[in-house]
């Protein structure tokens, strides 16, 4: 599988996200008006799942499709009451599907073809049971947050792992749930598992330590940099920095894991990490720096820091200011370097332009993304 393909998948996925928060907000006076957002969403699910199968032809369709749908049918909340009780049941519920689609799009950043940007074809063939197995906690491990059990043939196959027949997931599952590592379903066959307390221990005391020291089923490229992007900001400007974010995901093919902003959930430093060091180690080695500049930002030692040593190392740096004076809050070596105004439409294009050919990717055509601009040019006017 290429890196093209999971581009396509995971803008399928947000843009059914996208599409789902829409249909949350429709009308629902009538069951003429439940039944039609439900319709909506029903065909929303398998029209993603449909797409995703064919991107990749492995028979997942059913797993996708039951990951992002909700069954809200029941008879006795139909006897009692059609309408009112339906209708709670589906505001209720429907955020859920929502968040199982977030959890779909996760799990795709996580899979290892994207997150190393190459492909595993070929080298998973034939690989050993043990091996198997721990790559799956593993994967569980790293979408714990959900709180969800997962389709283990999904995981194996957006991770590129080839299985000898079904038969093996519920060999697989069943191991593992005799051993504590993982919760599932009443029948393990159909491989929806969640890890487990024991399983979380296992997996932070032996198998990411082995995992570190030998590169048994890399999670993560050793020959590129961890970070493409690391944005450097004061957490006062976070609602600027996030609209950054959303522009630049919906222009370019960058997963979550590859960027950096420690104010913004899903881009915060991993849990329990030195932020010292982890810090020092990604300003350094990220593929792209880029500095939020603000007048809270230029008072922030870890702005001051990370600006700094991204200077000293002559590596792509690039500064965008924040407010009406603009550039009047570059200081020293920084003022010698061109920054770009996001208050400015034309430069912020440029700023797009300029990380898509920093990172030798492709970006997407203007119409996909000019919501995202305009609403990052609005609230830096407004900063």
């Amino acid at each position: 599988m290429t890196d093209t393909k999971y581009i396509s998948i995971l803008h399928a996925v947000q843009a059914a996200i996208a599409a789902l928060r829409e249909i949350e907000q429709l009308p629902l006076d009538s069951n003429a008006q439940l039944d039609a957002a439900e319709k909506q969403a029903d065909n929303l699910t398998y029209t993603t799942a449909e797409f995703i199968e064919t991107v990749i032809p492995r028979g997942i369709e059913h797993e996708i499709s039951r990951l992002l749908s909700l069954n809200l049918k029941d008879d006795y909340f139909y006897l009692r009451n059609p309408f009112e009780q339906h209708k709670a049941l589906f505001i209720k519920e429907f955020p859920m599907r929502i968040r199982n689609c977030e959890a779909l799009l996760e799990l795709l950043e996580q899979a290892d073809p994207f997150r190393d940007n190459r492909s595993y074809a070929g080298e998973r063939t034939g690989i050993s049971v043990q091996i198997k197995k721990e790559l799956l906690l593993v994967k569980l491990y790293s979408l714990r947050k959900y709180n969800i059990k997962w389709p283990a043939r999904l995981i194996f196959t957006v991770n590129e792992v080839e299985l000898d027949n079904d038969q093996e997931v519920a060999e697989l599952i069943n191991a593992l749930r005799k051993s504590g590592y993982v919760d599932c379903n009443e029948y393990t066959h159909n491989g929806w598992s969640q890890i487990t307390v024991k399983g979380k221990d296992l997996v932070e005391k032996k198998l990411l330590p082995k995992r570190m020291q030998k590169n048994t089923f890399p999670l993560k490229s050793s020959s590129e940099p961890s970070l493409d992007i690391f944005i450097s900001h004061s957490s006062a400007d976070v609602e600027i920095v996030k609209t950054l974010i959303d522009l630049l995901r919906s222009a370019l093919p960058i997963p979550a894991a590859k960027i950096r902003c420690t104010s913004v959930d899903g881009y915060r430093l991993p849990a329990g990490a030195s932020t010292d060091q982890v810090l020092r180690n990604e300003v350094n080695n990220c593929k792209v720096l880029i500095g939020a500049i603000s007048p809270k930002s230029m008072t922030s030692a870890y702005v001051l820091f990370e600006l700094g040593a991204r200077w000293g190392q002559e590596k792509p740096m690039l500064p965008v200011v924040i407010g009406t004076e603009g550039k009047t809050f570059l200081r020293g070596p920084l003022s010698g370097i061109n920054a770009l105004d996001l208050s400015q439409t034309a430069q912020v294009h440029q700023l797009v332009g300029d990380i898509a050919g920093l990172l030798k990717i492709k970006q997407e055509k203007p119409a996909v993304y000019t919501a995202h601009l305009d609403r990052l040019v609005t609230t830096a006017i407004e900063s």
